[in-house]
């Protein structure tokens, strides 16, 4: 990623307080982290060349004394260390897609049962700063799915543990760390439609905490001044407009990037948790719709429902603004999968070995997309507090023709961070459509460290 030392430095921060029972074990485990924050290549034999280091990497993923869920902790715990006031945690779920046509891998079915592709199952978060910078990734759960759920005229009516559950669970590992660790950081959570059930948000009533969710369809509310039951987006629609918000939407395939018009519009109401066939709760929640206004075609289309109580525009922003950095763990999810980690390249048999391997993985990509946001949300602050003085001179000596800065010199970090991210293949803001994202920025890393270890010997 960096140079050796930042590497070191990083890697001993995020993992140097796992309880693993041994400190050899802790040791292993810094180490393997720091490499692999310069080559992650997905596979052990890709990251590790050095025969001592390929075995006890293979001896540490292979040991039944260190568990996957002491490692998920340690890298839970250092998101919290630096994080301060108030914070987003966006929480999702994914799936490592696995070869395994022997089926002797320890893992379960991937997506539908009749088509039988394997691998295992995630439930992943990210913390984000206000600015939308990644913090590190308080919590991550897997499982694999072994058992095909009851089905009862079409849809699944039993399952061992569902989606839902784990996000859940989840949820309660990452408020459980932010109490034990950092217990005046206020967090936010955001999630997407899949979760709009009664039971995530009684579990926000309960450990009573903020949320944010996207609906994914109407549901039957009670407005608080008639105490008359009413459908949900109707009753947000007769809503007064509060004002109008812009959004900057990033390009994908088929789409160019662009500033969305929102009209803004919100009411507090009581929706009713359904806890059985007779058994219902009413919460107090605030239904806030913005829709796209002034474009043809594909519009955005958002009814959120948040624990926040939205009076003016100014709080219509900040639920929004919040909401918006869900696609922080988009981002993460492409970087950790089949971007610049690649991790479902791994030839792991076992469930703890692949679980392990994994979170080292996720704890890489997270680093990854924190310097990509950080040097868009604060570019003019010197490029020394993320990179070497070696890195900097050889990246300004081997990128001199796109730059007027020498060797000795102090750039921005977003300067620095452009010219790396030429090293990885970038092409520029007119052809990439954007800044650079963290793949690209990760090769040029990867790039760096080789050419960087060549300058400090030819110094030398």
């Amino acid at each position: 990623m960096l140079s050796a030392e930042i590497r070191h430095n990083w890697a001993h921060a995020t993992f140097g307080h796992a309880e693993l029972g041994n400190r050899k074990r802790t040791r292993r485990l810094v180490a393997m982290a720091a490499h692999l924050a310069g080559t992650p290549a997905g596979t052990v034999t890709g990251t590790f060349v050095e025969s001592a280091a390929r075995e006890g990497a293979f001896r540490w993923l292979a040991s039944g004394e260190v568990k996957s869920d002491a490692v998920v902790d340690a890298l839970g715990r250092s998101a919290f260390a630096s994080a301060k006031g108030r914070v987003y945690c966006a929480i999702d779920g994914s799936s490592l897609r696995l070869t395994d046509r022997a089926l002797s891998r320890e893992i379960g079915h991937n997506g539908a049962w009749r088509f039988g592709a394997r691998g295992l199952q995630a439930m992943t978060s990210v913390l984000m700063d206000e600015a939308g910078t990644p913090l590190g990734v308080p919590g991550v759960r897997y499982w694999a799915r072994t058992e095909r759920s009851r089905r009862y005229k079409g849809r699944p009516r039993q399952t061992v543990k569902t989606e839902m559950s784990h996000g859940v669970s989840l949820l309660r590992d990452v408020e459980a760390r932010r109490a034990e660790h950092a217990p005046d950081v206020r967090v936010h959570y955001v999630l997407d439609r899949g979760f709009d059930a009664w039971t995530i948000f009684r579990e926000a009533r309960d450990l009573g905490v903020d949320m944010t969710v996207r609906s994914r369809g109407d549901r039957g509310v009670v407005r608080f001044a008639g105490e008359k039951r009413r459908v949900l987006r109707p009753t947000v629609e007769r809503a007064s407009v509060l004002g109008h918000s812009f959004l900057d939407v990033p390009a994908r395939a088929g789409r160019e990037a662009r500033v969305a018009c929102l009209e803004v519009r919100a009411v507090r109401v009581s929706m009713e948790l359904s806890l059985s066939r007779r058994v219902r709760e009413p919460m107090a929640i605030t239904a806030l719709l913005a829709r796209e206004v002034g474009r043809c075609g594909e519009k955005l289309d958002w009814l959120l429902l948040t624990t926040e109580h939205v009076h003016s525009l100014d709080d219509a922003h900040r639920v929004l603004d919040g909401y918006a950095m869900r696609w922080r763990i988009e981002e993460l999810h492409r970087t950790w999968k089949s971007g610049w980690c690649n991790v479902e390249k791994t030839q792991l048999r076992g469930r703890e070995a692949l679980c392990k391997w994994a979170t080292l993985h996720l704890a890489v990509a997270a680093r990854a997309i924190h310097l990509s946001r950080r040097a868009r949300a604060e570019p003019n602050v010197p490029a020394s507090e993320e990179f070497s003085r070696d890195e900097i001179d050889v990246t300004l000596l081997y990128q001199r023709k796109l730059t007027t800065l020498k060797p000795g010199d102090t750039p921005s970090l977003e300067n620095i961070v452009t010219l790396v991210a030429f090293l990885g293949g970038y092409t520029g803001t007119k052809s990439s459509g954007g800044p650079p994202g963290p793949t690209v920025i990760g090769r040029g890393l990867q790039r760096l460290a080789i050419l960087a270890e060549g300058y400090a010997l030819a110094k030398k």
